[in-house]
């Protein structure tokens, strides 16, 4: 079988490297460390893809209010919808109503029989220490309980089904013991103070009900906390990460531990999930609209102690672990009787609801910065996020909960989520148990270098594509955009000008090689070199036209001063068909934004399915020929290395979730091969496989 040569190899690799983001396989995890972004460039530096409406109308007392989105539901906001909807809510846009409760008298007013004495052995409430669940109770002679999370079954605290049954349990005593309290504070005995969903749990849900009342669950437990009545206080001596940075938002304070080893964030969109807690909720009015979006929830950022406090996700950092507990208690001394700011009548959100005209004109231009963005996991949960936000914004706090969760439960039990969880959690985990990844990369994260043949190869096949239905007529802006709106998270020929056309030559050469090589006799298709034209486009490309892309200064697009200035006008005097569109771009900027017209004979989406397996092909081929280990290893690699769409999870499964599965994926391939050419062609095992109805696993 023909092998890539070495310098092809090593420098598709290395691009691969340099274009592809290690996604974490956890909330537990910590990524590089974020900068937040100004307000004033947010508009064309978040990430979502597409637009949508959205009709969900909440009552926090109705039953309706009370049931999830259907899976059917419109996940995203349109601009229009923004504005629409900001001018003709009946909610009050940024005035949070204050939470009724039993009026209960601070701790100062109490008559000291009512207290506990502390003294041993009393049995008074001052002398109290035991563990409810994973979480550790101990009330001081001062008033203040100390909740510890110590999931003594787990490396780090997770919001799993203990903890919320713990939690529940532990906000029922608070509430029945809150008129002797002086205040709470929340800690952990870990390095770490907690980092998030158990996504092996997540994983299961697969009913959009159930997924919204566990999340119901969840946040209504939060919320109870946030309205004791009493100061509560959040002791951060680690990561707070995802749900563990959704408990210290309900907290009315938040101390942190200033070392490397504190991180702040929801991370949530970069697993393709969201925020289920009334963190969406806490840090729109928080942060404010915009700001949220952008330096918290759509990239799913995390930061460092000291930036998290600039930012305002924490108000107060200390040294050392050991202030972290007295700092918290001298707050509750000194603040006895707080309320959630958003919680105070009047209180307005920073910088306006989408209703103000300033803000509504950012969100207006939103989306389509948006989409601008690279494909990847924030994409799949990028619309749900924006429409949260911006819907709950205009709700009270209560209300715009309930709106969060019905988002999360459709979008947690979306194929979409589930693929990318799989892939980075499930798949990632077993590729560390086979011992093709380490689990020893910074932070404690998974470490996974793709092999170079695998990636080699599956560029190859990408970039050959596109260089192919550029031989045939196909307008370049529409092959553009077929890679990107596939999800690919490079457009096809921009990589091969980054990549240089030489090397990307020679990656195509072995491309072809190999589908000719491979592809079974008969079934109409003819199996030779000449019915891929990849070759014949870049050939004349480097060796005609002296264009071998953007370090020569000339490559399929044109650069001035290094830049990109759209894409060469000459492709399409010289390949393109009459009447098939423009096929050199508009020589402004990026093909890949540039309008697309429809291709005569080519449906769009089939240039998109072209690419995807063209690829997904290629890696049946490579786990055939034993160039990759095992399904895990291909799905991972194939995201991590190749830049495969994430919404997939990985080329594997994009086979087996193709409609029809296993075997609609080999008539499909079939369908192509017979319009396109022997490199569709399913190799025999694949067909067997369809055969035996059985996926890859």
């Amino acid at each position: 079988m023909p092998e890539p040569s070495p310098a092809s190899s090593t420098a598709l690799t290395s691009e691969a490297e340099l274009t592809s983001e290690a996604v974490p396989t956890s909330e537990a995890e910590p990524t590089s460390e974020a900068e937040p972004t100004s307000e004033a460039t947010s508009t064309s530096e978040a990430v979502s893809t597409s637009e949508a409406t959205s009709t969900s109308e909440a009552s926090p007392t109705s039953e309706a209010s009370r049931a999830p989105a259907t899976p059917s539901t419109a996940s995203t906001v349109a601009a229009s919808t923004v504005t629409t909807t900001a001018a003709t809510t009946t909610a009050a846009a940024t005035t949070a109503p204050a939470v009724t409760r039993p009026p209960v008298p601070p701790p100062s007013e109490l008559a000291a029989g009512e207290r506990g004495s502390g003294e041993p052995g009393s049995g008074e409430p001052g002398n109290e220490a035991e563990r409810i669940g994973v979480i550790r109770w101990e009330r001081g002679a001062d008033g203040i309980v100390v909740l510890t999370l110590d999931d003594s079954g787990q490396p780090a605290n997770t919001t799993n089904a203990a903890f919320r049954s713990s939690l529940g349990a532990v906000i029922e005593r608070l509430e029945r013991e809150r008129a002797s309290l002086t205040g709470v504070v929340v800690t952990s005995a870990k390095p770490t103070f907690a980092t998030g969903a158990d996504l092996r749990e997540l994983a299961e849900l697969a009913d959009p009900r159930a997924a919204f009342e566990l999340a119901t669950v969840g946040r209504d437990h939060l919320r109870r906390l946030e309205t004791l009545g009493r100061p509560v206080v959040a002791a951060l001596g680690g990561a707070a990460l995802g749900g563990g940075l959704e408990i210290a938002l309900a907290c009315h304070h938040r101390v942190a531990l200033d070392a490397p080893g504190t991180q702040l964030g929801l991370p949530e969109a970069t697993l393709g999930l969201m925020p289920s807690g009334g963190g969406v909720v806490r840090v729109v009015r928080l942060l404010g609209v915009l700001n949220a979006l952008v330096n918290a929830l759509l990239q799913g950022q995390r930061y460092s102690a000291a930036r998290a406090r600039a930012l305002g996700l924490v108000d107060g950092l200390v040294a050392t672990r050991d202030e972290l507990v007295p700092a918290a208690k001298a707050w509750i001394r000194a603040n006895p009787a707080p309320v959630a700011r958003w919680d105070i009548p009047g209180y307005q959100i920073p910088g306006g609801g989408p209703s103000s005209p300033a803000l509504a004109a950012a969100l207006a231009s939103l989306p389509a910065g948006l989409r601008r963005q690279p494909a990847g996991a924030a994409q799949v949960a990028g619309p749900a996020i924006l429409a949260a936000a911006v819907e709950g914004a205009q709700l009270d706090v209560d209300t715009a909960g309930v709106v969060e969760s019905r988002y999360f439960a459709e979008l947690v039990t979306s194929q979409a989520s589930k693929n990318l969880v799989q892939a980075f959690f499930v798949d990632m985990g077993r590729v560390v148990a086979e011992g093709a990844a380490s689990a020893d990369g910074p932070g404690g994260r998974a470490r996974f270098e793709a092999p170079k043949a695998f990636v080699d190869r599956l560029l190859g096949a990408y970039l050959a594509e596109a260089a192919a239905m550029v031989g045939e007529g196909v307008p370049a802006p529409s092959v553009e955009q077929a890679g990107m709106q596939a999800g690919f998270r490079s457009s096809p020929l921009r990589l091969c000008d980054e990549l240089t056309l030489a090397t990307v030559q020679a990656a195509a050469a072995v491309a072809v090689a190999v589908a000719v090589a491979e592809a079974p006799a008969g079934g109409g298709a003819v199996a030779t070199g000449q019915d891929h034209g990849a070759l014949a486009v870049l050939d004349r490309m480097v060796e005609e036209f002296g264009r071998s892309g953007r370090a020569s200064g000339a490559g399929f697009y044109e650069y001035a001063d290094g830049r990109r200035a759209g894409l060469w006008k000459g492709l399409r005097e010289l390949f393109g068909k009459d009447g098939d569109g423009d096929g050199g771009g508009d020589g402004g900027g990026d093909g890949a934004g540039d309008p697309v017209g429809e291709p005569a004979g080519i449906a769009f989406e089939e240039l998109k399915e072209r690419l995807l397996f063209a690829v997904a092909l290629r890696t049946v081929g490579c786990l055939d020929e034993g160039v990759i280990g095992s399904v895990a290893a291909a799905n991972v690699a194939s995201l991590t290395g190749a830049g495969f769409p994430a919404w997939t999870g990985g080329a594997l499964r994009y086979v087996n979730g193709y409609p029809g599965g296993v075997a609609g994926f080999v008539a499909r391939a079939r369908a192509l091969a017979a319009r396109h050419g022997a490199r569709f062609a399913p190799p025999a095992p694949l067909v067997a496989r369809a055969e035996r109805g059985e996926p890859y696993a």
